[in-house]
């Protein structure tokens, strides 16, 4: 069974599901991958939905490259693009908000750029706090097995002092 969550299909499906909810920092630093992306296609003048089209058939993430179909498919039935982002957890809502208020004034690349900018710098900061936690636990599990180690090469030498005095 431990075998199959990792190698079979299923174990990945299952591997990535809980990959995505329990590391919340990796979902947000490709959402701000796919952000800076987007940026770069608006300054260039290129229109979002050929853009979106585009990362969703090429994306190397298959969750994200499925997230982006979704967007790409409301945005072809008429819905509005952040709006349709912000349905597949690409975009919070209060970065809808900006988004569409960025819209109406014009000034969406420097948005974008700033909401990418922003989302990777949180993930950086979150993952450095999970890194600061995890580094003291795995010394001491490393102390742990080494004591441990320690214990099992010298008690048969201990057992034979005692029996030997």
């Amino acid at each position: 069974v431990l075998l199959c969550f990792f190698v079979a299909r299923p174990g990945r499906v299952l591997r990535k599901a809980i990959w995505e909810r329990t590391f919340r920092p990796i979902r947000e630093r490709r959402a701000g991958e796919i952000l800076r992306k987007l940026s770069l296609v608006t300054h260039s003048g290129r229109p979002i939905p050929g853009a979106i089209s585009t990362l969703a058939r090429y994306h190397f993430d298959p969750a994200a490259r499925h997230k982006l179909l979704f967007v790409r498919n409301e945005v072809e039935q008429g819905a509005d693009v952040w709006q349709s982002m912000a349905t597949v957890d690409l975009l919070a809502p209060a970065e809808e908000r900006v988004m569409q208020s960025a819209e109406r004034l014009g000034n969406r690349t420097w948005a974008l750029r700033q909401l990418a900018a922003g989302k990777q710098r949180r993930t950086a900061r979150r993952l450095q706090r999970v890194a600061n936690w995890l580094l003291p636990v795995l010394v001491v599990l490393m102390g742990a097995f080494v004591l441990f180690q320690a214990l099992t090469i010298f008690q048969p030498l201990i057992d034979i002092i005692w029996a030997w005095a």
